[in-house]
């Protein structure tokens, strides 16, 4: 098996074993709470997070990019500040959402690949939240996500149910039955939010799975998509039997995209489609979201049922987002491109004003925002910065640079990829180059020569600097085995479909920016170390299963 690499990196059988399955734990309220200030801002509020794997900003109604309906989401936007310079920490789940409960970037938590979870000595948000009286749950489907116990993520929640993926979504689609109206996933969230005495705080967080790769609940047995990527989504995970990754690059590495692949290879059937293909592959993700907002349809009804809306805060983000072929990257994972990595929160606070915030912010943001709410001390050594100024008004900014960091494909001793995020400057250190993965030629006509790719065509009057004499952007020396690494350099401003890299014609900047990256680095250099895990051989089926591919160790 292709995965066998995450196997044997640990080397240790007495390493806690990662296994799919489905996970049912009720644990006592923690003991000796301490006393919540009565003058918080938000004294006594519950908080509902609700995550979303690979939800693209612009798929979101209420930032208004598409015309699309996510009408539950809309429902908190109403209420809500709508941060349109947030961004992820990394473009994978498992390391944002250590981010998220942890408040650090991922070269502070360690947490940068798959087979690695939160040291036993860092701090989350549940358990912080558990020390001064909250009910803590977190809620999710069976499926391979990185938002399981063993990765310590859910370190401190008293309740943690992971559930078969229900027939209404991706991960569950072969299971047998009616498909059901939707939202199936949340009904958990839901019991238990209305469960709860109204007496205490609670914590709540779900991760929703329902907008995530292959996106479909139906084969296409009608024959309506000539271009078969809807068949192709469908048989996702029916070819595993090869030992050629699938699909394309989410989680694996550039080299392994030169692969002659399978003929249900999805991101191969995709590329041979062209426009089509694309525009198929954007509809089933379309699709995905607008049924993964009944999800957040359940959720806001336990909450009003509860019958503390008014003194309930609820954060809506994603983890990371999804490429859906822009830059020829068809999932995520292998770059860091906007679509990716530049992504929705929302942020519904009793007493503040709705509006829209155009700061620059990140998911390590969140607990040092959420613990000031309720009067709860952070703790030591976080990287993020409470919002609260910013949202009474106080300061314009909270931060001048975000780090996204890590890959689902990296491997020990390897130069971690990432990416940092200074506006209007976005530069990107990854293995995919600037423009994307590189199509493959096209097969050999019959008695001549296999044809060429054709070059990029780059839009009317536009001049790509940085790739002048390069088509593929900067490489820099790796060790051995590593693929490439690409510098790109991007004014997202200018250039917000980040066409041109300016990294050549930019060296200082480049420069600067990755003087940032590395001092950081080395500051946290030693602070935490990672938990390394065995990932047992079925979720690492279950990882290749929703796309996620990784090369053999050499």
């Amino acid at each position: 098996m292709s995965l066998a690499l995450l196997l044997a990196c640990s080397g240790d059988d007495d390493l806690m074993r990662v296994e799919p399955g489905t996970v049912d734990i009720d644990a006592a309220p923690t003991a000796g709470v301490s006393e919540v200030p009565s003058e918080a801002p938000c004294a006594g509020c519950d908080i509902v997070m609700i995550t979303v794997c690979s939800l693209r900003r612009d798929h979101v109604g209420a930032y208004g990019e598409l015309d699309i309906a996510t009408p539950n989401i809309d429902r908190i936007a109403a209420n809500a500040v709508r941060f349109d310079q947030a961004y992820s920490t990394s473009s994978f789940t498992l390391s944002s959402l250590s981010s998220v409960v942890t408040g650090r970037f991922g070269s502070s938590t360690g947490v940068l690949r798959w087979g690695t979870g939160l040291a036993e000595d860092v701090p989350t948000l549940p358990a912080v939240l558990g020390l001064y009286g909250f009910a803590t749950g977190a809620f999710t489907v069976d499926a391979a996500s990185g938002f399981r116990p063993e990765y310590g993520i859910q370190r401190g929640f008293q309740r943690i149910s992971v559930i078969a993926p229900p027939r209404d979504t991706p991960d569950g689609r072969h299971r047998s039955g009616e498909i059901g109206p939707g939202g199936a996933s949340a009904q958990p969230t839901a019991e238990w939010i209305m469960a709860q005495p109204t007496d205490r705080p609670l914590f709540a967080m779900f991760h929703s799975r329902s907008a995530h790769y292959p996106f479909v609940l139906n084969d296409d047995t009608a024959g309506s998509d000539p271009s078969g990527v809807l068949s192709a989504l469908w048989r996702a995970d029916m070819d595993q039997g090869s030992e050629l990754p699938e699909p394309g690059m989410t989680g694996g590495r550039e080299v392994t995209l030169g692969a002659t692949s399978g003929p249900n290879d999805v991101r191969d059937v995709i590329w041979k489609a062209g426009s089509k293909g694309t525009e198929q592959l954007r509809a089933a993700y379309r699709d995905a979201v607008e049924r993964m907002d009944l999800d957040i349809g359940v959720v806001l009804d336990a909450i009003e049922k509860r019958g503390r809306s008014d003194k309930t805060v609820i954060v809506l983000l994603a983890d990371h987002g999804e490429s859906l072929n822009d830059h020829n990257e068809v999932l995520h994972g292998g770059a860091y491109f906007d679509g990716v990595v530049h992504i929705p929160l929302l942020v519904s606070i009793p007493g503040v004003e709705p509006g829209t915030n155009d700061a620059l912010v990140s998911q390590v943001d969140l607990l040092p925002t959420l613990l000031e709410l309720v009067g709860a001390v952070r703790p030591a050594d976080i990287d993020g910065t409470s919002l609260m100024p910013l949202l009474r008004g106080e300061v314009d900014s909270v931060r001048q640079t975000s780090l996204i960091e890590g890959s689902p494909s990296l491997q020990p001793g390897d130069l971690v990829p990432g990416a940092v995020v200074s506006p209007p400057w976005v530069l990107m250190h990854q293995p995919t180059p600037c423009r994307g993965p590189i199509k493959p030629p096209p097969p050999p006509t019959p008695g001549g020569l296999p044809g060429q790719p054709p070059p990029p065509v780059q839009p009317k009057g536009q001049h790509d600097e940085g790739n002048a004499q390069r088509p593929h952007g900067e490489m820099k020396e790796v060790p051995s085995g590593q693929a490439p690494m690409h510098t790109c350099l991007f004014d997202i401003e200018a250039d917000p479909g980040q066409t041109r890299d300016l990294a050549q014609s930019q060296p200082e900047l480049v420069a600067q920016l990755m003087g940032r990256w590395e001092g950081y680095r080395s500051a946290v250099s030693g602070g935490s170390v990672a938990n390394e895990l065995r990932l047992d051989p079925a979720f690492v089926e279950l990882l290749q299963q929703t796309g996620y591919d990784f090369e053999e160790a050499p």
